[in-house]
């Protein structure tokens, strides 16, 4: 009781609220002290609610209004971030759905339909009641209240979220043709291997032949051993004829 008569002298309080509403309600708190005082040992507790309930018909609507004229720009303000926050989503995925074919979307255009057409109500309704504001007196009843602006904010948000949370499928790898030019080269290296090879062969084979016409070393010591023993023989011959000869000369 006491806190709520010297909430009433505040400035915050005293803009929200007529005269008659500030007069009537100290007016009330007062009877209600005085009852505690006299009564209020012996009363019980429907009497104690009776009482309250008198109290707070005068005192909430007050209160409430003061809540209201706090809260009211902040909630305004996070429902007009979700609705800049849709509209770039919207234009994004559209965007990136403008390359992809039929059944490669990961969000389906009627779902982006909806929710663009979820925060166009939104927004619709906010220029509505935020002009519908602008006439109202501090003291009277709001008519953008924060507790509707702030259910509105939660479910386009949560529309938003469920699309925006869904992971987009990763690309399938593209297949790369080969090149020809590698065919090529392999068919070329192939052939420089094949020629490389035939030569070698062909090499190979002259060796051989030049190998095979040689004479071999024991044929070549033998032959020049035959020579010698001839060339032995020649002179003997030589040396007996010529001792015929002087012999017979001799005689």
């Amino acid at each position: 009781l006491y806190i709520t008569r010297d909430k009433l002298t505040l400035d915050d309080v005293i803009a929200v609220s007529t005269e008659d509403e500030r007069t009537g309600l100290e007016a009330q708190l007062g009877e209600a002290s005085l009852w505690l005082e006299e009564d209020g040992f012996d009363a019980t507790a429907a009497q104690y609610k009776s009482k309250l309930d008198g109290l707070n018909k005068t005192a909430k609507p007050i209160f409430y209004r003061r809540a209201e004229q706090a809260d009211r720009p902040a909630a305004v303000a996070h429902l007009q971030q979700v609705l800049n926050m849709t509209a770039e989503f919207v234009a994004r995925v559209r965007n990136a759905s403008a390359n992809l074919t039929e059944g490669e979307e990961w969000i389906k255009p009627a779902e982006i339909d909806a929710l663009l057409a979820l925060a166009n109500e939104t927004a619709a309704w906010l220029e509505t009641q935020t002009a519908a504001q602008a006439l109202k007196k501090a003291y009277e009843d709001p008519a953008l209240k924060s507790s509707v602006v702030a259910n509105k904010s939660s479910k386009l948000e949560r529309e938003l979220l469920y699309l925006f949370r869904r992971p987009k499928p990763t690309p399938k790898p593209k297949k790369v043709k080969k090149a020809g030019n590698t065919t090529t080269f392999n068919a070329t290296a192939s052939n420089t291997t094949t020629a490389d090879d035939n030569s070698t062969s062909t090499d190979d084979a002259k060796a051989e032949e030049a190998k095979a016409d040689e004479p071999k070393a024991e044929d070549t010591k033998e032959e020049s051993a035959g020579t010698g023993e001839d060339q032995e023989t020649t002179l003997e011959e030589d040396d007996k004829a010529e001792k015929d000869d002087h012999d017979h000369e001799e005689l």
